[in-house]
């Protein structure tokens, strides 16, 4: 009890250096100070209640906020440029400033008349040469032939014009030769327009026309043929009805029935 009592003695001692004992305590905590004063002073510009002074800040957010309200909520505001760009004809993959400028129909490969290439070439456009080329060509789509080629042309469609070539020519599709063009090796195609000179077997699966410039050192198979007067021809000619009625189409032998006289 000795350390009770000790401890009680002490704070009352603290307290009464305050000059604050018991009662007196509890009636100056009341009293304000000068400080308080300060601290209870109303704020001027604090508003009186929420709905009655609002800032020109908060005024605009209101007015954007009931905007954004009304507008549905299944058709959001799409900020994303919609202007209407007129079509040039070019593929959408082609349009643009990096786009490629020219048409997908009309895609090709040129080898210009200064240029010469050593080694095989092959392409899925078209091919326009101009220039000398050793090798074989392989195009998918047509091939416009004006320079010289040593080594094998395969394309859909071909045109020779004031050309030389040293090869086999195979086209899926038509051949034209002007008369100012030399083909040395065989040609196969479905349709066929010579004028020029060729040298070695013609094999066209529909019909070919000999022009009067032509000139064809070789046999030539087809469906049907058209010779024009002037066109020169060293080699057999074959056709298609030939190779399938060429038996039926003539008999066997000549058959004289003996007449019988009565006299």
């Amino acid at each position: 009890m000795g350390l009770k009592e000790n401890f009680n003695q002490a704070l009352k001692e603290l307290i009464n250096k305050g000059g604050l004992v018991g009662s007196e305590l509890e009636e100056k905590s009341k009293t304000k100070s000068n400080l308080d004063s300060y601290l209870d002073m109303p704020a001027k510009d604090e508003p009186a209640s929420h709905g009655q002074s609002v800032s020109g800040f908060d005024q605009e957010s209101s007015r954007l906020a009931m905007s954004m309200g009304e507008t549905d909520w299944q058709n959001p505001p799409n900020f994303e440029d919609h202007t209407v760009y007129q079509s040039d004809g070019y593929t959408s993959a082609q349009s643009g400033d990096y786009g490629r400028m020219f048409r997908q129909s009309d895609e090709m490969t040129v080898i210009s008349k200064s240029t010469m290439i050593v080694g095989d070439i092959r392409t899925l456009a078209n091919i326009t040469i101009d220039g000398n080329v050793r090798g074989k060509v392989d195009v998918l789509k047509d091939a416009n032939i004006r320079g010289m080629l040593i080594g094998d042309l395969v394309c859909s469609n071909t045109e020779m014009k004031g050309s030389s070539v040293q090869g086999n020519v195979f086209a899926k599709g038509s051949t034209y030769i002007d008369n100012d063009s030399i083909l040395l090796g065989d040609l196969t195609a479905q349709f066929a327009s010579i004028d020029g000179k060729v040298k070695g077997n013609i094999e066209i699966g529909s019909k070919i026309e000999l022009h009067p410039n032509a000139i064809v050192a070789g046999d030539i198979n087809t469906n049907t043929i058209s010779i024009a007067d002037g066109a020169n021809i060293k080699g057999f000619i074959n056709t298609t009805f030939l190779k399938e009625h060429g038996d039926s189409a003539f008999p066997k032998q000549v058959i004289m029935e003996n007449a019988e006289t009565n006299g």
